[in-house]
């Protein structure tokens, strides 16, 4: 089956791109914000309320950072109807409810070389937003243009620029989780940069409020994965394949000086990793090509119930059900995005340009 989702074009600052999400998305933001109201005394063993209350410092070193993302969530809010501190709490969904040890939360692949760069992930998220998908296509003041696709409410945190840059990220989980500024106002601070360079420094700061993996690439074939915790980071060595560069990451740190760190234990996320490997490693080679590859990697079931395409437990509650919400390759040469809301499996991904 498809799965709809809304296409946002905006020209303008921050706030504008946030207002113009807002009021496209105004029906599924209030759905997500229902959502969280239900599960997170499931999820986080808090209230909605009491969840506005302990985003509110992490909004506001977040200001202290990057004040034109506080704005963009700001308008957001203006622009849907509802407030700067519902829609943080959006905004802060891994920081709340990423404490546990979760089954799957995204994968994330790129391969370069042979004249090709690009980047593949799988938006792994709860199931309650895989009709609730915004594709966004902003052109900033500064010449910046970006295309993502998030669930309404979230910022657009994964996605390609016009700088020749895309990048993915993985939840991680630390035991050094801290406040601090939202992993996901840190994603979408990095979707504008200019270099890799800018990018690490971005996921890197010193002020994160958590760890994440962040999976980059640019048009020149440079890639690069950075794993963070709350106080550490580490960049990790590439694999290759006879002339190409390639690498995957799931949900665990890789890194040895990360690893007293770990918090999580999930076999799901070593599986789809070690499946992920295999499947660059057979056919990330001269002569293919690699936008397919990667779809063919991010439809993948063959170690169901802990593939990379994912899927909701209906043994589980419903608002414990992970799936992947989203799915999108981008092809950095060409500046092109493939993208399809829902499972990859369900749908051929439609193609859309820079």
């Amino acid at each position: 089956m498809s799965h709809p989702y809304i296409t946002v074009e905006v020209r303008g600052d921050h706030r504008a791109v946030g207002r113009a999400v807002g009021e496209a998305a105004r029906e599924q933001i209030a759905a997500a914000v229902d959502f969280y109201s239900a599960a997170l005394p499931a999820l986080a063993s808090l209230s909605f309320a009491e969840a506005e209350r302990a985003v509110w410092p992490h909004i506001e070193c977040a200001r202290q950072v990057t004040p034109q993302i506080v704005a963009e969530l700001e308008g957001t809010a203006e622009g849907s109807g509802t407030t700067l501190w519902q829609v943080a709490v959006l905004t802060c969904g891994e920081e709340l409810t990423c404490a546990g040890d979760p089954a799957q939360h995204c994968t994330t692949l790129a391969i370069c070389g042979d004249g090709q760069a690009v980047v593949g992930h799988n938006e792994d998220w709860y199931a309650g937003d895989v009709d609730a998908n915004v594709l966004v296509r902003a052109t900033l003041p500064d010449g910046t243009t970006f295309l993502s696709m998030t669930a309404a409410g979230y910022l657009p945190a994964t996605g390609i620029s016009s700088w020749g840059i895309a990048g993915g990220a993985n939840t991680l989980f630390s035991d050094d989780a801290r406040v601090g500024v939202p992993n996901l106002v840190l994603r979408r601070w990095a979707l504008e940069a200019r270099t890799l360079e800018a990018v690490h420094e971005r996921c890197c700061h010193p002020l994160r409020a958590r760890g994440s993996n962040h999976l980059s690439a640019d048009r020149h074939g440079r890639i690069l994965n950075v794993e963070t915790s709350g106080t550490a980071h580490a960049d990790l060595r590439l694999s290759s394949s006879d002339g190409t560069v390639w690498y995957a990451h799931t949900n665990r740190y890789l890194a040895p000086e990360l690893a007293d760190h770990e918090v999580s234990t999930s076999v799901n996320s070593v599986r789809r990793l070690d499946r992920a490997r295999e499947l660059l490693g057979q056919s990330a080679l001269p002569g293919a090509d690699f936008v397919s590859i990667a779809g063919r990697v991010l439809r993948d079931h063959a170690t169901a119930p802990d593939s990379i395409c994912g899927h909701p437990d209906p043994h589980l509650p419903p608002e414990e059900r992970e799936m992947t919400c989203a799915s999108q390759v981008w092809d950095l040469i060409g500046g092109r995005m493939h993208v399809c809301a829902g499972p990859p499996c369900e749908s051929e991904y439609e193609v859309v340009s820079l």
